[in-house]
């Protein structure tokens, strides 16, 4: 059974594969992201979370053929769960991964399609934002007086495929993923911490500190299942401390 980063994934291909006209946003979106290099080592990496091997092989001018294996299993044609045949490497990797998840290629029901159709605009919109240290931290006068501001993002479903940039006084520093956290020191007085993402109808969310030195505060970026919104919430130390153990610092 599929995991949430599975069934986001097979929504992702199996729109991929759509036939729908140029000017659709959601799909150029989606394509733009999915139909490159990049994009197929986001395909491979998904599928082997899920247990699948790719093989791409390029057969001169002829095109590529993309194969998702079981992992574990000896790679041989009567082992193959999914199969791409295409002029370019993506579209053939997205053939496969898609032939793997569904091999009766039944369509999805119209209404789930649509949601997550547009759920992924959003999600792949908001993915352009760079990831890990993306501008210059604040300078620190006395290094020892510094208050530490510390945002985590656990893993949700909705929104999983974004990465949210954080601001600190109007300057993105982070462009941070799911499970994952920074930690800001900044010299002691007031600040504001902003996490701001792309795309249409997406929302920021702010968050403003009175840093005394020496202290740390935590704050939580939650994503509203329902809706785009996310939120900026304050977190116990307790609670707190707990996320940090189980996400990746980013540095």
């Amino acid at each position: 059974m599929l995991d949430q980063r599975g069934q986001l994934l097979r929504a992702a291909v199996g729109f991929a594969e759509c036939s729908m006209p140029s000017y659709d946003r959601a799909l150029h979106a989606l394509r733009t992201w999915l139909d490159t290099w990049a994009g197929i080592g986001h395909v491979a990496v998904g599928m082997h979370r899920q247990c699948y091997d790719l093989q791409l092989t390029q057969y001169d001018e002829r095109g590529w053929r993309a194969t998702f294996y079981t992992t574990g299993m000896e790679h041989s044609p009567t082992s193959a769960t999914g199969t791409g045949w295409e002029r370019t490497p993506w579209h053939a990797v997205q053939r496969a991964a898609w032939e793997a998840f569904d091999e009766s290629g039944r369509a999805m029901n119209y209404m789930q399609g649509l949601a997550l159709r547009l759920a992924i605009c959003t999600l792949v919109i908001a993915g352009c934002t760079a990831h890990g240290l993306v501008g210059t931290l604040p300078s620190l006068p006395d290094p020892d007086q510094a208050a530490e501001i510390v945002v985590i993002r656990e893993w949700r479903y909705m929104g999983a495929a974004a990465n949210f940039t954080v601001v600190l006084d109007g300057v993105p520093l982070y462009g941070l993923a799911v499970d994952e956290h920074v930690v800001l020191r900044v010299p002691p007085g007031d600040h504001v911490v902003t996490i701001s993402r792309r795309g249409p109808l997406l929302n920021d969310a702010g968050v403003a500190v009175r840093a005394e030195p020496k202290r740390r505060y935590y704050y939580r970026l939650e994503t509203n299942t329902l809706s785009s919104d996310i939120s900026l919430l304050p977190a116990p130390a307790t609670v707190a401390e707990g996320l940090i153990t189980k996400t990746r610092r980013v540095e």
